[in-house]
């Protein structure tokens, strides 16, 4: 079922009250896995919480280099403060893990578009759509076509 058997231990958390994030990062205060570190780092971004979130992504990073999503949560949480150039470092570093993942590539597609990069968009797109052909999200397609648009013509074309 998993791809990666470690990034079934890797959660979205969806809670519904900022106690309840409150004492999720509690209960993980002794943590010390990546997968658990990480999950704490998500429950303080929920609750604004960002310096302590960037300091558990990177112990999760320290921890199983190897693992995609710690990378891929950081880069979300840096893409959330403005800062798209270390986000999109972060993604790539998520993708060099997992290459076969559909959503990390649509991820830093969206990204590099947000700053203009737009052939790499397209490039990161075009991965998306072969990596997960039967994908019904359309924006995917749309946005990949609207950043198409947006990059200057080849020489040849010129």
């Amino acid at each position: 079922m998993w791809a990666d058997e470690r990034k079934r231990f890797y959660r979205v958390l969806m809670l519904d009250e900022p106690e309840q994030y409150h004492a999720m990062i509690h209960r993980l205060a002794g943590a010390s896995s990546a997968a658990a570190i990480n999950n704490r780092g998500l429950a303080h971004a929920e609750i604004g919480d960002l310096d302590e979130a960037l300091e558990d992504f990177a112990t999760a990073i320290a921890i199983d280099p190897d693992a995609a999503v710690p990378h891929i949560n950081r880069g979300d949480l840096r893409k959330r403060q403005g800062r798209l150039a270390a986000a999109i470092e972060d993604y790539a570093a998520g993708i060099a893990r997992e290459p076969n993942d559909p959503r990390f590539r649509r991820t830093r597609a969206v990204a590099l578009h947000e700053i203009g990069r737009y052939d790499e968009a397209v490039a990161e797109y075009d991965a998306a759509i072969r990596l997960d052909p039967d994908s019904e999200l359309s924006w995917t397609h749309k946005n990949r076509d609207r950043a198409a648009a947006r990059m200057p013509p080849s020489p040849i074309d010129a």
